[in-house]
């Protein structure tokens, strides 16, 4: 039987291979290298398109009545990524009293949000609004970008010392306008040698101090 996933941003998925035991050999061993197992794949709405001879994982931002509203693809055959529609993060909230940790790519989110609530940037870049959102709800704000300190530029903690600077800033600016003392000490930049999705369980927790 022919499976069409919902109509995402300018096309339709058909013929998704969405049970993680279905998968290509090569996207398995790229999953379990970044402890992925099947329990993330099904949580997280992961799938896998082969198209026109090469296989693709799908990292997708769904809507609760199931609509795809935005999604990443990231070629495992060849070296590259495609996303579509206007960038929407994925946030996961459902821990009461633990921080929020803001990670970049879709494959450390389903890690690290099994322990803390968690939003997946599709990127490096974190707009105003959502700036805004998360001062409002979260005492204990973590950054976990990538450390790119074998290159040149070091663009992961270029943007996670700017989204650092954003955070702090609106956080002073709406505890002035309220009146109360301005406290910026839960907001704090995570920097380690690899990227969250390399670490463990116990070591992600450690990290994170939960």
């Amino acid at each position: 039987r022919r499976e069409i996933i919902r109509r995402a941003p300018q096309r339709q998925f058909e013929n998704p291979i969405i049970n993680f035991n279905n998968f290509a050999l090569i996207s398995k061993e790229l999953l379990l290298k970044f402890f992925i197992t099947e329990n993330h794949v099904h949580k997280n709405h992961m799938f896998e398109m082969n198209e026109h001879g090469k296989i693709w994982l799908v990292f997708p931002k769904i809507e609760d009545d199931g609509e795809i509203v935005f999604y990443q693809m990231r070629c495992i055959t060849e070296r590259g990524f495609r996303s579509s529609g206007p960038k929407q993060y994925v946030y996961k909230q459902r821990f009461d009293n633990k921080p929020l940790a803001i990670v970049e790519d879709f494959i450390s989110y389903c890690r690290v949000s099994e322990f803390v609530d968690c939003v997946c940037l599709y990127g490096t870049s974190l707009n105003n609004e959502d700036v805004s959102y998360i001062i409002d709800n979260y005492n204990s704000i973590l950054i976990w970008l990538d450390n790119d300190y074998t290159k040149d530029i070091n663009a992961g903690q270029i943007a996670a010392n700017k989204i650092c600077k954003n955070l702090k800033y609106q956080l002073y600016y709406k505890n002035i306008n309220r009146g109360f003392t301005v406290q910026d000490s839960g907001i704090k930049n995570i920097v380690t040698e690899q990227d969250p999705k390399y670490y463990s369980d116990t070591e992600i927790k450690q990290i994170l101090g939960v």
